[in-house]
């Protein structure tokens, strides 16, 4: 082999070594770059967590600004609210959201199924689509999908025993197979399933009791759930006398009987935590969410915007 043919190859094999050099260099920084790319999104995401996302945790949640609550599923916030307590172990909320479509999308196909039953008989549903499209859904939970009102609670029974288990008291009681809740969670469902739906259906609260509230502007009515037999409708003055009287006082200061925007839907479920974290031994955390509750509502007296039985 001749000297220049030693000579080129030397070259080539420089040239080559210089261009894996060169190669190298760039993945290192793509890897770089793409490493800090992504710590910079799961940082951003969660300082700045959307309020849309099925990934939401419940610090996620506490970060969201007052006026971004209402773009978060009240199913979901909910769900949230109970991660933690004592019978939430085997919450699945992924899970659960995905239960909640389905039973949303039951609910649809039920209302236009017999839809000809109010076109029969408008006047058994008020003369109101929205009236019959509630009790729809109230009746395909009760009798198509088994939830019904724990019958091991009752509404003189002590915070200590009600409080105990979130099961009763949060949607995953009704969700799971026993589909067992309360008024603390039945008119939950029924919102978290109507906004599923594009119902505007609302929550609602007393000093001791959860409702549903329907109004588009024309139509105006109360959805009680809770109840055996299918749906009740009262008037707002039916709550404000039960299960006991309330004051002008307390009524402004706590809103009640108003329909909850985010803000005050994230209070009230809060409400239900701290009394499960309270009764359970759990004063430390209960303490942090009620700084965290009256963040988001000042007026409130924490003890008393809970939700009751």
């Amino acid at each position: 082999m001749g000297r220049k043919t030693c000579e080129r190859r030397q070259m080539e094999a420089a040239k080559s070594s210089r261009k894996m050099l060169i190669l190298s260099a760039v993945c290192i920084l793509t890897l770089v770059f793409v490493g800090t790319a992504c710590a910079g999104m799961w940082y951003w995401f969660n300082a700045n967590p959307s309020p849309t996302s099925r990934n939401l945790t419940l610090s996620q949640l506490f970060k969201l600004p007052p006026d971004q609550l209402d773009k978060v599923d009240v199913g979901q916030m909910d769900l949230l609210c109970a991660t933690g307590l004592r019978g939430s172990e085997n919450l699945d909320i992924p899970t659960s959201l995905h239960t909640l479509d389905e039973w949303a999308a039951k609910v649809k196909a039920d209302v236009d199924a017999n839809l000809y039953k109010f076109n029969q008989y408008p006047g058994v549903f008020r003369h109101s689509v929205a009236f019959f499209k509630a009790q729809d859904l109230v009746t395909v939970l009760d009798l198509d999908l088994g939830c019904h009102y724990d019958q091991d609670r009752s509404n003189d029974e002590p915070n200590a025993t009600f409080f105990a288990s979130s099961g009763p008291v949060f949607i995953h009681g009704l969700l799971g197979s026993r589909h067992a809740g309360t008024c603390s969670s039945i008119p939950v469902l029924v919102v978290a399933i109507s906004q599923r739906l594009g119902w505007p259906v609302k929550l609602v609260c007393n000093s001791n009791h959860f409702f549903a509230r329907w109004d588009d502007g024309k139509d105006r009515f109360n959805i009680e759930a809770s109840n055996e037999g299918g749906m009740g409708s009262h008037p707002d003055a039916y709550y404000r006398y039960w299960p006991r009287p309330l004051t002008d006082a307390e009524i402004a200061r706590e809103g009640y009987l108003q329909s909850m925007d985010g803000r005050h839907e994230l209070a009230a479920l809060l409400g239900k935590r701290i009394m499960c974290l309270e009764v359970n031994g759990q004063k430390d955390e209960a303490k942090m969410i009620c700084q965290k509750m009256q963040q988001l509502v000042p007026s409130t007296q924490l003890a008393e915007l809970t939700g009751g039985q």
